[in-house]
């Protein structure tokens, strides 16, 4: 309680941007302070908290176990704080150092997440939006216990306390390499079933809805494997005779262009839909309104 009375809480959005940037010069840029500034700053923040927080390193700025363990504290401080300041004084993108915390998933990061930071770019945005990756829990459970701000799924929540919107609705196609010795132009029922495939380990539930479905449609994907990259189902198609079945967004990425063959499924399948999912405590944000208004004008945008 002693160190809350003398502590200036600026010491704590210095030392947020040094754990996050990993050096005194970017966290100077990115505070828009002075180096001097920024090390006189840590210096007194050491002296009250007793401990070195970070030391130098080959490269940058090291964390001590201590500030490990400061970090997520000190940011979520720094999170609530602002929402509560920012309330009923609307939401300024130009003037805002807020660092948005978002789960976009692998697929996510790869297409939605560089349009939406063209358009926040374009737009003076001086908030900062982090990439969050959901390993040892799912984007859903960040959401739900409130540790980010937002995150994309491919299905419906049924949490009563996370909102969510459809974002998007994509085509599902098939991809074989342009040479492929038995699959060219079109593709038959029967070849689908008969060709191995590539699939995308994103989560046993949500394979199930796909296998399920083809199921019902009289068959069985034979597996030559299981990538976890998306940018891997691609890449091994075009260099093998797999196929897989992906988002039309994904078949088109430039980089497989001229290596890739875009197909027709061959039984009716329904548009893959895409949601949008925030916890109910964020609806009053200012900050996260403006962000997710920013988000679903992406719908009508080309990629």
């Amino acid at each position: 309680m002693n160190i809350l009375r003398t502590l200036d809480l600026n010491l704590l959005k210095v030392f947020d941007a040094i754990y996050l940037c990993g050096s005194i010069s970017a966290a100077a840029q990115s505070l828009h302070i002075t180096q001097p500034a920024v090390s006189l700053a840590l210096k007194r923040l050491r002296e009250a908290v007793g401990d070195p927080l970070f030391i130098r390193a080959h490269r940058g700025m090291k964390p001590t176990h201590r500030a490990n363990e400061l970090a997520g504290p000190i940011k979520e401080a720094l999170r609530v704080l602002a929402e509560a300041l920012e309330q009923g004084q609307g939401f300024d993108p130009g003037q805002s150092n807020r660092v948005f915390r978002m789960a976009f998933g692998r697929y996510g990061e790869l297409d939605l997440l560089p349009r939406l930071l063209r358009r926040l770019h374009a737009s003076d945005c001086r908030a900062t939006l982090q990439s969050v990756l959901d390993q040892g829990q799912t984007g859903l459970e960040l959401v739900a216990a409130g540790d980010i701000d937002g995150c994309f799924d491919f299905v419906e929540p049924q949490l009563a306390h996370v909102n969510h919107c459809e974002f998007s609705q994509e085509e599902l196609v098939v991809i074989a390499r342009r040479n492929h010795p038995r699959v060219q132009g079109a593709i038959t029922h029967e070849q689908y079933f008969d060709e191995y495939h590539v699939v995308m380990s994103f989560g046993d539930e949500r394979r199930e809805l796909l296998e399920t479905y083809m199921s019902a449609r009289g068959g069985t994907r034979k597996i030559m494997t299981a990538v976890n990259q998306y940018l891997a189902a691609p890449s091994v198609v075009a260099q093998t005779d797999a196929l897989a079945t992906v988002p039309m967004r994904m078949a088109t990425f430039p980089v497989f262009r001229d290596d890739l063959q875009i197909l027709d499924l061959p039984f009716r399948s329904p548009l893959m839909p895409t949601y949008l999912l925030w916890h109910q405590s964020r609806d009053n944000d200012p900050g996260w309104v403006w962000l997710r208004e920013q988000i679903l004008a992406l719908r009508t945008t080309s990629p």
